[in-house]
């Protein structure tokens, strides 16, 4: 089995957490020489997934907050 990078996996997760899924494949092929291709069974990773939720509503908050500040702003000017 193959381990994925830690972007790479971050990436994976968080497809996951967007789309709901519980699991995907990590899919790597090499062309040269013989050809190989290495196929991992990724589970959904929960720990991570409430990270991200928290994270994003947080992020989420702050542009809505920033959002009604430049139209203050603008009505002002």
């Amino acid at each position: 089995e193959v381990v994925p990078p830690s972007d790479e996996m971050a990436q994976m997760q968080f497809c996951m957490w967007v789309t709901g899924a519980t699991w995907c494949h990590y899919v790597l092929y090499f062309p040269m020489g013989r050809p190989i291709t290495l196929v991992s069974h990724i589970p959904v990773d929960t720990s991570l997934h409430g990270v991200f939720s928290d994270t994003v509503w947080e992020f989420v908050r702050e542009v809505e907050e920033a959002t009604t500040r430049v139209k203050e702003l603008a009505e002002m000017g």
